[in-house]
């Protein structure tokens, strides 16, 4: 796929928490990832990490955020005046295939409806990470809300949705209620017209309030496989993971308040809040009781299987002597 326009300007907004060699990739990648010259910011909680000066040298701007702030205000203190054509946003983590960004750009010019575009994200052992869901308002009914509190499973540290899209290996394109902000190509009107993020969520759900308040201004959102990034998520430790949890599960309640806010909803409010705090209780407990090496952002295994033998006994001993 080629631009339409190839004079067109691009923004590229890169959250990256803690600097690390993860952010020089990402950089090194946008290089190959669009024949637009992008107008990178890097928003970061650290000006003074030495891992910054290079990709300032490559003519980045760098803004400091304070540490509490949520991932949506990062992104919108990155996005700015919005003086842009394009404009992707994406983590520190994110690896760009080359030429993705460019499909991303010639997807959403087909349609100028289109609000958003999400590229097929791949984790590093080449399996596809879950980043598009089908409804934009799965967590706002009774029946999808409950779902990933009580019967959905949580993989190391981070609660998995059932009702996200079958990510099959495909070509096409198709028309999607929710994708991942952790990897994202947004049309500036679209943004501009909801008002950017949230920045009230704390680090989940942000991107699913988008998705909605973009469908509900008339936007829509398309899952391209055809575009690929990669992501190599950090690993995690028990403190961390805990605090990702609960991040999550204060999202959830707050996602779901906004979303259920009349008087009449209130025992549907009530019912969800005690199951998101039992909820949370049993993940807490399942990371207390996994082993530290086995906990990640992405769910990723590392380590190789344990083989499990059986001990041989004390008749076993005396037999072979």
């Amino acid at each position: 796929m080629t631009l339409e326009q190839p004079n067109q300007t691009l923004r590229v907004v890169c959250v990256a928490d803690e600097p690390d060699r993860r952010l020089l990739r990402f950089v090194a990648s946008l290089a190959q990832a669009s024949a637009l010259q992008p107008d990178l910011v890097v928003v970061t909680s650290n000006l003074r990490h030495p891992l910054l000066e290079p990709v300032r040298a490559r003519g980045a701007r760098l803004i400091e955020a304070g540490r509490g702030l949520s991932y949506g205000a990062r992104v919108n203190l990155g996005v700015g005046d919005l003086g842009t054509d394009w404009l992707a946003i994406a983590r520190a983590d994110i690896e760009w295939r080359p030429g993705s960004i460019d499909r991303l750009i010639a997807a959403a010019q087909t349609d100028p409806r289109v609000g958003a575009v999400g590229p097929r994200l791949l984790r590093p052992d080449g399996r596809v990470h879950p980043s598009a869901h089908r409804s934009a308002r799965a967590l706002a009914h009774l029946a999808l809300g409950l779902g990933p509190v009580l019967a959905s499973r949580v993989q190391r540290g981070q609660p998995r949705p059932p009702h996200r899209l079958d990510l099959a290996p495909t070509e096409t394109a198709r028309g999607v209620g929710w994708l991942s902000s952790c990897c994202l190509l947004l049309r500036p009107a679209a943004f501009a017209a909801v008002g950017g993020f949230n920045e009230n969520y704390s680090h989940f759900f942000e991107d699913g309030d988008l998705a909605e308040r973009l469908e509900s201004e008339g936007w829509s959102s398309l899952y391209l496989p055809a575009a690929e990034a990669s992501f190599t998520p950090h690993q995690l430790s028990r403190v961390q993971a805990i605090g990702l949890v609960r991040s999550h599960y204060r999202g959830a309640r707050l996602y779901l308040a906004d979303h259920l806010p009349r008087w009449f909803q209130a025992p549907l409010r009530w019912c969800v809040g005690l199951s998101l705090v039992f909820r949370l209780r049993l993940a807490v407990l399942s990371i207390l009781l996994r082993r530290p090496r086995r906990l990640s952002q992405a769910g990723d295994r590392t380590g190789r299987p344990r083989r499990w033998r059986r001990r041989p006994g004390r008749g076993s001993r005396n037999r072979r002597s």
